[in-house]
C-alpha cells in the first residue's frame, strides 16, 4: 500500500466517526417506528448508510497509524545515509592532510570511499537528491573547527545535483515529522527539532 494512500485512509476517520451517533439515533428510530412506516423505511436506509461510515473510520484509523509508522520508519533511514556520507568525507579528509574536499565537488570526492549513489537520496524526500554539504567547511581543515560535534557537516535539501551545498538559509524544514537530519564534523548524525537546530554552528 502506497504511502498516499495510507494518508488518504487517514483522513477518512475524520468523517466516519461520526457515523456512531447517528447509527445509535436512527437505531433507536427504527426499533420504535411503526413497521413499514416512512420513518422505518428511512430509518433502515440510513442506518446502513452510517455502519458504513464507521467502516471508513475504521479504515481511516487503520490507514494514519500505518502511515505515521512508515513516515517514522524513515528517518533512521535517512541518518544511516548522511553518516555514511560524513564518514567518506573523514576518510578522504585523512587522505588530503585533514582537508574536505572542495565544496564544488564534495561528493564526487567521496565516491571512492564505499559511497553509493542510494546515499544521497532520503527516503521521505521528492527530489532525486536530498542532501547539501554546508558550504562553510568545503575545502577547510578539520584543524580549523573548533567545535566538531556541533559543527553542520551535511543537511537535508532538496536538489538536483549529488554535489549540492547551501547554509542554514536552504536547509529543508521538518521532512520528518517536525524535524530534520543532520551530520555533524566529527561524524555524528542525528534527528534534529527547531529547539536543537538553534543550537548548532553553521560557520566554523
Amino acid at each position: 500500500m502506497s504511502l498516499d494512500t495510507l494518508h488518504g485512509l487517514s483522513h477518512l476517520a475524520q468523517f466516519g466517526i461520526f457515523g456512531v451517533p447517528v447509527f445509535v439515533v436512527l437505531a433507536i428510530l427504527y426499533r420504535f417506528a411503526r413497521y413499514e412506516s416512512w420513518v422505518w423505511r428511512t430509518s433502515r436506509i440510513l442506518m446502513g448508510l452510517s455502519a458504513a461510515a464507521m467502516v471508513l473510520a475504521v479504515l481511516g484509523a487503520i490507514g494514519d497509524g500505518l502511515f505515521s509508522a512508515k513516515i517514522v520508519a524513515r528517518k533512521p533511514s535517512c541518518q544511516s545515509n548522511m553518516k555514511q556520507l560524513a564518514l567518506g568525507l573523514l576518510m578522504y579528509s585523512k587522505d588530503w592532510n585533514e582537508y574536505f574536499p572542495s565544496a564544488a565537488s564534495w561528493a564526487n570526492g567521496i565516491s571512492k570511499y564505499q559511497v553509493v549513489e542510494n546515499y544521497f537520496h532520503c527516503p521521505s524526500a521528492d527530489s532525486r537528491f536530498s542532501y547539501a554539504l554546508n558550504r562553510a567547511v568545503g575545502g577547510r581543515s578539520v584543524n580549523d573547527i573548533s567545535d566538531r560535534a556541533v559543527t553542520v557537516l551535511i543537511f537535508e535539501m532538496d536538489a538536483n545535483d549529488r554535489n549540492a551545498v547551501g547554509d542554514e538559509h536552504t536547509r529543508r524544514p521538518k521532512r520528518h515529522m517536525g524535524a530534520n537530519n543532520m551530520a555533524f564534523t566529527d561524524g555524528h548524525s542525528k534527528s534534529m527539532n527547531d529547539y536543537s537546530t538553534a543550537k548548532v554552528r553553521w560557520t566554523p
